[in-house]
C-alpha cells in the first residue's frame, strides 16, 4: 500500500519496540503504527569544536539505533570545501533530537550504524580506506582496524552474538569485497578472501533467521574492448556465508532489471519473517528480491516500480520503504 509522506527524502529508518523512526536531512519523524507520522525536530548544531567550518553544512543521517532508553542517530556533516565528519544526535522520544558532542574528532565519512544493545558500531570511509568505530555512549569513540589493513566499510550488522561489517579495498586497480568480524566490538578479524569479478563494492549486510549472513554489492564490469565509461555495466551481486568467515557468491535473479550503466541510489537488506529482503533503487525505479537462508533468491513483484526508494525499515512483520513524497507499506513474508 502506498501512502503520502510529508517528509523530504528519508535517508535512515528503523523500528524498535513498535516505534518507527525516519530521518532525513534536518528532519525527524516518529510513528507508533507505521501509518500515522508525527514530525519532530533536530536541534541546532552546537559549534563543532574540531572544525568550525562544519557547522555551515546540514546533517545527512546514515543510521539510527536504540541504546538503552535513548535513540542514537549518526549523520555525515558536509561543510565548507572538503570538510566532512560524522556527528551524533540523541533523543529520548524519537521526536526531539539534540547534537551530542563527541569527546574528540573521529572518523571521516560515516556510512552505517548498528547496535547489539551494548555497543554501537559505525562504519567509516576516509582518504586511505576506512575503519570501524565503536562507542557505548555516543561521546567516546574507539577506532578499530582488522589485521588485513584499512578498508572502506559501508555497512554493519550487529546482534548479541556477532558483528559483521562489509566494504571494499582497492587491489590491482579495482575494488574487492572485504568483511570484518567481531564478537563484542573490541577485537576484529578479517574473513577469508572473497572471490568477485569486476569492481565489487558491498553495500549492505544482514543475518537470516537461520543464522547465516548475506551481503549485496554493486558490481562494475567492462566488456571486452570497452575503453570508455559509456560501455561499463552496473549490476548487483549477492554473497552468502554460514559463519561470516567463508563467503560464496549466489545468483541474484534479474527479475525486474534496473538500467545498466548507472549507479544505485539505495541498496539495502531488511529482515523479514521468512528471511531477508533485498531492495535496490535507481533514479528510474526499484526492484526487490527475497531469500530464506541466503543461497536461493527469488524476485519480488513490487508495486509503484517507478518510485525512487531512499531508505527502508522492517520489524519482521511489516516493511516500510520511503520514497519522495510517499511511503510503501508491505507484509514482511
Amino acid at each position: 500500500m502506498t501512502q503520502p509522506f510529508a517528509g523530504g527524502p528519508i535517508t535512515a529508518a528503523t523500528e524498535v519496540g513498535k516505534t518507527w523512526i525516519a530521518m532525513g536531512q534536518d528532519e525527524a519523524w516518529r510513528s507508533d503504527d507505521g501509518a500515522h507520522w508525527h514530525q519532530g525536530s533536530i536541534g541546532n548544531l552546537v559549534e563543532y569544536p574540531f572544525n568550525p567550518e562544519l557547522i555551515q553544512g546540514a546533517p545527512y543521517p546514515v543510521g539510527v539505533v536504540r541504546m538503552g532508553d535513548e535513540w542514537l542517530a549518526l549523520s555525515t556533516l558536509y561543510g565548507a570545501g572538503d570538510a566532512v565528519s560524522p556527528v551524533v544526535f540523541i533523543s529520548k522520544d524519537g521526536l526531539t533530537w539534540t547534537h551530542l558532542i563527541s569527546s574528540a574528532s573521529w572518523g571521516f565519512n560515516a556510512t552505517g550504524l548498528a547496535s547489539n544493545g551494548t555497543v554501537v558500531i559505525a562504519t567509516n570511509i576516509d582518504y586511505l580506506g576506512g575503519s570501524v568505530f565503536t562507542s557505548t555512549d555516543g561521546v567516546m569513540w574507539a577506532e578499530h582496524v582488522a589485521p588485513g589493513g584499512p578498508a572502506g566499510l559501508t555497512d554493519v550488522y550487529a546482534d548479541p552474538g556477532a558483528i559483521v561489517a562489509v566494504g571494499w579495498r582497492d587491489k590491482n586497480e579495482r575494488s574487492v569485497p572485504v568483511v570484518w568480524l567481531s564478537k563484542e566490538g573490541s577485537a576484529w578479524t578479517e574473513s577469508n578472501p572473497i572471490a568477485a569479478e569486476g569492481a565489487t563494492t558491498p553495500k549492505a549486510v544482514q543475518r537470516t533467521p537461520t543464522g547465516s549472513f548475506v551481503m549485496v554489492a554493486t558490481v562494475v564490469t567492462a566488456p571486452a574492448g570497452c575503453t570508455t565509461g559509456a560501455c561499463v555495466v552496473w549490476s548487483l551481486g549477492a554473497w552468502y556465508s554460514a559463519d561470516g568467515q567463508t563467503w560464496q557468491e549466489t545468483e541474484l535473479p534479474v527479475g525486474a532489471p534496473l538500467p545498466a550503466g548507472m549507479d544505485y541510489r539505495e541498496v539495502d537488506l531488511l529482515p523479514i519473517s521468512g528471511g531477508v529482503l533485498a531492495v535496490a533503487s535507481s533514479a528510474d525505479g526499484w526492484a526487490a528480491w527475497a531469500t530464506a537462508e541466503g543461497t536461493v533468491w527469488k524476485a519480488v513483484d513490487v508495486p509503484d516500480r517507478g518510485l525512487a526508494i531512499s531508505a527502508g525499515a522492517s520489524n519482521g512483520a511489516s516493511v516500510l520503504l520511503f520514497g519522495t513524497g510517499a511511503v510503501l507499506t508491505g507484509a514482511a513474508d
